[in-house]
């Protein structure tokens, strides 16, 4: 981010959020989609489409902060006040 800050760096790609640089232009070039993974057999797999508020109470598995402080902050953020939250632990312990 300093890099492209300074001008030493012309481009870079990042994932959104990025935080407060306000001498930095954002533009998108792609999307992705945001997707729940469950077993099989869970009651929500063959769903296309749910309300986060339809997880609350699930336990789940995310990135550690320290890997991707930004997408971790953006996810905390849209279950906040969606659904209650059990982490049951990190991903690089499950993989």
């Amino acid at each position: 981010m300093q890099m492209l800050e300074t001008g030493s760096l012309d481009v870079g790609f990042l994932r959104l959020p990025i935080g407060g640089h306000s001498a930095l232009d954002v533009v998108t070039v792609h999307r992705e989609p945001f997707v729940l993974v469950v077993p099989a057999s869970h009651k929500l797999a063959k769903r296309k489409r749910l309300r986060l508020s339809e997880v609350s109470g699930q336990d789940f598995v995310m990135y550690e902060r320290a890997y991707a402080p930004g997408f971790h902050d953006l996810i905390v953020g849209m279950l906040r006040d969606r659904c209650q939250q059990r982490i049951s632990s990190d991903s690089h312990r499950c993989l």
